[in-house]
C-alpha cells in the first residue's frame, strides 16, 4: 500500500512535475486508484465528487514544507485555482504510481492533464455513482448533483475518459 505523500510524489513525477488544480489532482488520483484496483487512499463523496482528505493533507503539507510550489490564478468567473510545481529533488526515479508502472502512468497523466477539470470531475463522479453508490440510474443522479455541468457533451467526454482508462463497466453503450 502506498502512503499519501509517496503517492503524491509519484503523481507529480508521472505528471512531469506540474498539476493544475486541486480538483484535477483529486480526480486523477481517484481514477488511477480505480484503474489499479487498489485502495491506497480513502475517498468519500464531496462537493466535486470523490475526495481524499489524506491526499489533500499530503498536498498541503508538501506546500508548507516547500516541496511543492503553489501559484494561485484567477478565473474569468471570479474564483481562483492553483498551479502546483514539484520542487523537491527526486533522489531516484519513481518506477510507478501505486501499482501502475510509470511507462503506463505517464501517458495516462498526459491525457488526463489535457482534459478540463470538469470532465474529470464528471468521470470520477460517474464511476463513484456506479461502483460505490450502485445507483440504478447514474445519469439521472449525476444531473441532480451536477445540474449545470452535466451537459450531453460533457457526459459524453467523461464517458470517453472512463472508456480510455478501462473503467467503463456499468456505462450504457
Amino acid at each position: 500500500m502506498t502512503r499519501a505523500p509517496d503517492l503524491l510524489a509519484e503523481l507529480f513525477f508521472a505528471g512531469d512535475g506540474e498539476i493544475v488544480g486541486r480538483i484535477r489532482l483529486q480526480k486523477i488520483a481517484y481514477l488511477l486508484q480505480q484503474k489499479a484496483g487498489r485502495r491506497d487512499l480513502f475517498f468519500t463523496y464531496h462537493h466535486y465528487g470523490p475526495y481524499s482528505r489524506e491526499l489533500a493533507e499530503a498536498l498541503d503539507r508538501a506546500v508548507i514544507l516547500e516541496e511543492i510550489d503553489e501559484k494561485s490564478r484567477d478565473t474569468d468567473y471570479g474564483t481562483t485555482y492553483s498551479i502546483f510545481h514539484w520542487k523537491k529533488r527526486v533522489r531516484r526515479e519513481k518506477e510507478a504510481v501505486g501499482p501502475i508502472s510509470m511507462t503506463e502512468a505517464k501517458p495516462i497523466m498526459a491525457r488526463l492533464k489535457k482534459e478540463p477539470a470538469v470532465i474529470l470531475e464528471l468521470a470520477a463522479t460517474i464511476h463513484w455513482l456506479i461502483h460505490k453508490e450502485q445507483a440504478k440510474d447514474w445519469e439521472s443522479e449525476l444531473k441532480i448533483r451536477k445540474k449545470l455541468k452535466s451537459t450531453p457533451e460533457n457526459i459524453g467526454r467523461a464517458k470517453t475518459v472512463l472508456r480510455d482508462l478501462g473503467l467503463d463497466q456499468g456505462l450504457a453503450a
